[in-house]
């Protein structure tokens, strides 16, 4: 996290994007981010899809993580606050921003985030711009297996195989399991709760987005936390 903020802090220009230095971009990965952006001047920030590979460079199976967001669908903050919430995906923080939708004068939009998840971050994003997605894939996240199962299993593109030591690490503590989820949805709300209390939206407009967080992040963990370990279990048997 003080890398992310140290960088955008340290930056400077109209556009701004954050990388991972095991990712791959595509060779016009830049060039047509930016010449979306210039040709959509309301967007705050704008990705491009991406396909996952393992650490030896081997692409696994493509899906399409940012569907949702390919056309131009929001015209108010609130609505798209509305969208982040419902179908929001990791990938998206690796997108081309507008800098001055990340910082100004009293400081960076993460001062105040642990960073736990992404969504407090898309959440102030939301506030200052639109939010779109090219479907075209130009970049490569390096990943492992199980994250790239947990992603798959998001948009119900069943990934192949199950890892053997991961099922009987869950089958040895499944209430441990459980309740690292559990914290980590806790962490997220807190967050995301910041992130609302801190926009300009009304009372009733924060009141609604806090109760969608709230019912969400709760169905997110009853189905990381119970019902995906319940069906690992079921296929391996």
């Amino acid at each position: 996290m003080d890398n992310f903020r140290a960088a955008l802090e340290l930056s400077s220009g109209t556009y701004f994007m954050w990388a991972s230095d095991d990712d791959v971009w595509a060779p016009t990965f830049v060039e047509i981010l930016v010449a979306g952006m210039e040709s959509e001047l309301e967007l705050a920030l704008l990705a491009a899809e991406a396909q996952y590979q393992l650490s030896d460079g081997s692409r696994l199976d493509f899906f399409p993580e940012g569907e949702y967001w390919y056309l131009p669908r929001h015209e108010t903050a609130f609505d798209r606050a509305l969208a982040v919430l419902r179908h929001n995906f990791g990938n998206l923080i690796y997108g081309l921003y507008r800098r001055e939708a990340l910082i100004n004068a009293k400081g960076t939009i993460l001062d105040r985030v642990s960073y736990v998840n992404e969504i407090p971050v898309f959440l102030r994003v939301a506030e200052r711009g639109g939010i779109r997605v090219i479907p075209e894939v130009l970049f490569f996240k390096t990943t492992n297996l199980e994250t790239y199962r947990a992603a798959a299993r998001e948009y119900r593109h069943r990934p192949p195989g199950l890892d053997e030591n991961r099922i009987k690490e869950r089958q040895k503590n499944p209430v441990h399991q459980l309740y690292r989820a559990t914290r980590y949805h806790l962490a997220t709300f807190k967050d995301v709760a910041l992130a609302v209390l801190e926009t300009k939206f009304n009372a009733i407009e924060k009141a609604r987005l806090l109760c969608l967080a709230a019912t969400t992040l709760f169905a997110h963990l009853v189905k990381v936390g119970i019902v995906w370990p319940a069906q690992d279990l079921v296929d391996f048997k």
